[in-house]
């Protein structure tokens, strides 16, 4: 994951250093990474997924004083796109989605979408929060029906990934009376 940002001049020559902090903590204590640029934009790469990250930005002048850092900004880098790993607990009733969180931060939401249309017409949207939950049983459906799986993960800005490849099973069929 990665973050760019920009800023202006503010009256400044051509020739001037900015420096731009990037840090996981407000008073840049263990700065992530800082760059140095002669344009009016940095960024950085390699960063973990949906982590908050706090950006500021100086000035140097061509004597090597430096201006006060700008007012402090924060964003969250992108979250990973959830991957599910199976479709288990199969009843005539019930299915239970799993998946892998890929690394995203505890504060990640994820969406899990199942429908009995390909399409995903008529869908029953399921919200779930944190890394720590990783699965969803789905209950209360049909017997001996097709249902699809997909989902999809939003950052702490309310981002999300496209959705994940979709998953496909059906609930086993009542037992003949």
């Amino acid at each position: 994951s990665s973050i760019t940002v920009s800023w202006g001049a503010s009256n400044n020559p051509s020739g001037t250093i900015y420096i731009a902090d990037f840090s996981t903590n407000a008073g840049f204590i263990g700065a992530a990474t800082s760059s140095q640029t002669f344009v009016n934009s940095a960024s950085t790469s390699g960063l973990a997924a949906n982590v908050t990250y706090f950006i500021r930005v100086l000035a140097r002048n061509h004597q090597g004083l430096d201006s006060a850092y700008n007012s402090l900004v924060s964003t969250s880098t992108l979250a990973a796109a959830p991957v599910f790993s199976a479709l288990s607990g199969i009843t005539t009733g019930q299915v239970t989605a799993n998946w892998n969180n890929q690394g995203n931060s505890a504060s990640t939401i994820y969406l899990v979408t199942r429908s009995s249309a390909v399409d995903f017409t008529g869908a029953a949207d399921v919200v779930q929060q944190g890394t720590n939950v990783t699965t969803f049983d789905f209950g209360g459906l049909a017997s001996n029906v097709t249902y699809y799986f997909k989902g999809e993960a939003s950052n702490n800005n309310g981002l999300s990934t496209p959705f994940t490849t979709t998953m496909t099973t059906s609930t086993l069929a009542d037992t003949a009376s």
